[in-house]
This record gives structure tokens, C-alpha cells and sequence, in this order.
């Protein structure tokens, strides 16, 4: 199964800057098989409370260490600290204060894991989950250190990957 991806050609517009054009011969179809060494990214996007952020942080940890121990090539836990950040004029359309509805006093955490294709993160997330449902009956029901209808999460097909 592919995925649908385009390049986006600049046109010049008399009035009101670039506009852009979308040929159907731009529409490429990306194959996993294609991509030979290409990764795939499970993603995270949520809303932390700062005076949260020493427990999520020692509960990432240990999730981090989980996901790598079942196969994860790696995992990163990020806190924002320039949420919109000056980009030389150009204004985003959507920042993340606004796509989280952060309040004051909350930071956005984006994460994200790599696996070497979408059926190996599967498999590591499968096992992650087992070995989760293995948790205390206890500790089930621990408060999060975030708002978890305030997260979002998926997987995504890698479709350009630069390495040193």
C-alpha cells in the first residue's frame, strides 16, 4: 500500500505573491519497497503542566527505555521552548499553543520513536503493550502528568531522510 505525496511548484502571481500549482504528473506514489532504508516515525504531540514536567519526564524515561529495549532504533522526548518561533516574516497558520489550546503555565511535549519500517514498529508496539498490561493493578490508575485529550498520535511513512 503507498502513500500519496506532491511537489509544489511556484507560480508567479501578478498580485499578492507566489501562488501554486498542482499538476497530476507531480503526484508521485511513495513504496515502502521503494524506499529500501527509509524508517518509520510514530509520532506524539500533548500539553504538560510545568509543574508536571519532573514526573512526565521520569515517566518518558522509562517508556523510552521500554520502546528501545523491544526494538525502537531510537526515541525522543522534546519540550517546547519556542512554541512560535520568529521564521523572517512568514506567520504560520496554525501554531501549537493554538492547536493544543495550551494554557497558561503548560508546555507541549512532541515525541517520537523510530523503527526500521511500519511492520517492525508493529511488532515493538506490540510487545510494549504486552508488557504494559503486565502493570500493577495499582498503578493502572495513576494520574497522568498531562492531559491525554489534549494528545495526539500517529504513525508516518518516512518519505526523505537525511543522515550525516
Amino acid at each position: 500500500m503507498g502513500v500519496l505525496y506532491f511537489f509544489i511548484e511556484p507560480v508567479d502571481a501578478p498580485r499578492g505573491g507566489p501562488k501554486f500549482s498542482y499538476r497530476r504528473e507531480d503526484f508521485v506514489e511513495f513504496n515502502e519497497k521503494e524506499a529500501g532504508t527509509m524508517s518509520y516515525v510514530d509520532g506524539w504531540v500533548l500539553v504538560v503542566p510545568q509543574g508536571q514536567l519532573k514526573a512526565y519526564k521520569k515517566m518518558a524515561k522509562e517508556g523510552g527505555k521500554m520502546w528501545k529495549q523491544f526494538g525502537a532504533l531510537e526515541y525522543f522526548e522534546c519540550a517546547g521552548d519556542d512554541l512560535v518561533p520568529e521564521m523572517g516574516g512568514m506567520k504560520p497558520s496554525l501554531t501549537f499553543p493554538k492547536m493544543t489550546r495550551l494554557k497558561e503555565g503548560e508546555t507541549v511535549i512532541f515525541a517520537f520513536a523510530v523503527y526500521k519500517s511500519k511492520a517492525h514498529r508493529n511488532q515493538v508496539n506490540a510487545k510494549v503493550m504486552k508488557e504494559m498490561a503486565k502493570t500493577p493493578e495499582g498503578q493502572k490508575e495513576m494520574a497522568m502528568p498531562f492531559d491525554i485529550k489534549r494528545t495526539a498520535w500517529a504513525g508516518f511513512s518516512t518519505i526523505v531522510e537525511e543522515r550525516p
